[in-house]
């Protein structure tokens, strides 16, 4: 990577020169100070390196007495010299320096000597050198609980970042348990582009602690890892009754529970139920009027079986009395 110490450059923030001391030549930026006056300097900035480091080459020159260097700075205000040199000498040489991962801001130094004819120059082309780093981290990740039934969904889900400076494929790797789940990938992903990866799978059938292992890789290899812990919990077992329709006399009783019926009439009523919890069981099974009233209850002679099949039971009979709307409500409990 090129950087050209020009205002015109992305790199560049400004030369700072109190005095007035420095020419801007081509190819070169030139101190010619005397004694007592302030030497320039120019600051750049080189976000590429953060976070992976590199290299600047930099050629200066001087015809007589100089100090060259380069600083570094975390927050482009307080600069630290990670390089330098002075004597008294013609010159004309590149130096390679290495740079601070931690650190964007740089300050170049190319102070003279006192004299008219002492001059010292820095190149205006500088290259850096720049590590490849391919690499990704997972940034968010997500399970839709943490505690689960066993068998019950299971979600896994994560959004990664492309943290490296190339751009690469990712490839998303899960376990529970030892157990592989399904693998995500993304191809091509661009240097601090973001992405998402989703999996569906069922929680364990045996209760206990478990952890979901995220791992992402690119280039091969495994760059970041995150642990999502989850419970599975014993199912409580349980009969649960649905009553699924009544019947009077083979009449299905609409949803409003209303039916017509003759006054002094005698009616069997008929409740068809399931068991759809996850334990066998008895039911209670009774039918009330509009008042509240129990017409007619039943309890189930044996344990019904947690199989969903729809089963009936002859409640008892049912015999209005009056000329009037009635409002019937079947109700059932283990």
């Amino acid at each position: 990577m090129k950087i050209r110490l020009e205002p015109t450059d992305s790199h560049w923030i400004r030369i700072n020169d109190p005095d007035g001391v420095a020419s801007e030549l081509d190819d070169w930026w030139e101190n010619n100070a005397r004694k007592g006056e302030v030497r320039a300097t120019i600051d750049i900035r080189i976000p590429e390196v953060v976070g992976v480091g590199g290299k600047a080459k930099i050629r200066w020159y001087s015809n007589d007495w100089h100090h060259i260097g380069l600083a570094k700075s975390k927050d482009g205000k307080t600069f630290t010299e990670i390089w330098g040199r002075g004597a008294h000498y013609n010159f004309d040489e590149t130096y390679e320096i290495e740079l601070d991962p931690e650190c964007e801001y740089y300050r170049i130094y190319f102070a003279d000597g006192n004299g008219y004819y002492e001059v010292t120059r820095v190149y205006k082309d500088i290259e850096v050198i720049i590590p490849t780093l391919c690499e990704a981290k997972l940034i968010r990740t997500y399970l839709n609980k943490t505690e689960f039934k066993p068998d019950e969904d299971l979600d896994v889900r994560c959004y990664y970042k492309n943290t490296g400076n190339i751009t690469t494929n990712i490839v998303i790797k899960s376990w529970i348990d030892g157990k592989p789940l399904p693998t995500g990938y993304c191809y091509n992903l661009p240097p601090g582009k973001i992405s998402s990866s989703a999996t569906y799978t069922y929680a364990p059938k045996t209760p206990g602690s478990y952890k979901v292992i995220l791992v992402v890789e690119a280039c091969g290899k495994e760059t970041d890892r995150r642990e999502i812990p989850f419970t599975v919990i014993e199912e409580k077992k349980e009969a649960i009754g649905d009553i699924t329709k009544v019947e009077l006399d083979s009449q299905l009783l609409p949803e409003d529970g209303t039916l017509d019926w003759i006054a002094g009439k005698q009616a069997a009523i008929r409740v068809y139920f399931k068991n759809v919890g996850n334990a066998p069981g008895k039911f209670h099974i009774w039918v009330t009027d509009e008042d509240g009233a129990t017409l007619c209850e039943v309890t189930t002679s044996t344990e019904i079986p947690a199989d969903g099949v729809e089963r009936y039971v002859t409640c008892g009979t049912f015999t209005p009395t009056e000329v009037e709307k009635k409002t019937l409500t079947a109700h059932i409990e283990p």
